[in-house]
This record gives C-alpha cells, structure tokens and sequence, in this order.
C-alpha cells in the first residue's frame, strides 16, 4: 500500500496562533517539533497498517519544516511546491 501524507504546520494540535508558525517567531521552534511528531506517529501508523510506501508533502511555506532526521520510517519527501 502506498501512502500520501500532506502536512501543514497551521493544522498542527500544538498551533494555536498565526505567529507559531513563522520561521524566526520565538514559538516556531515547538511548532516544528509538533509538526515533526505528528508526521512520524502518521507515517508509524501507516506501517502497522500495511503501507510500503510513505511520501510525505512538508505543506507550510518553503516545504522546509519538518525534521527528516528525527523519523525513522523508511520515507520520501517533497520539498518546495
């Protein structure tokens, strides 16, 4: 099974304001983490379900959000739009 995951920083559970999500903002930092663990508890998901194949669409801004380094499943990510 293949699988598509698109995620925003703004739909994160953590974000509660505009400014979280701007680069440079003394909150971006935790929204990214968020972002981050959210993304992986997806993609973990998706394995135990039977996926074979995850990409994943960072869809804030650049595409330049989420930590690659801190998943673990085997993915492919699309960066820019």
């Amino acid at each position: 099974m293949r699988v598509f995951i698109s995620a925003d920083i703004e739909g994160c559970a953590w974000t509660t304001a505009w400014e979280e999500t701007q680069k440079g903002q003394p909150e971006y930092p935790a929204a990214v983490k968020q972002m981050t663990a959210e993304v992986k508890a997806a993609c973990e998901g998706a394995i135990a379900a039977g996926a074979t194949e995850i990409v994943i669409k960072d869809a804030h801004g650049r595409g330049v959000n989420i930590d690659i380094t801190r998943n673990t499943c085997n993915i492919s990510k699309i960066n820019y739009y």
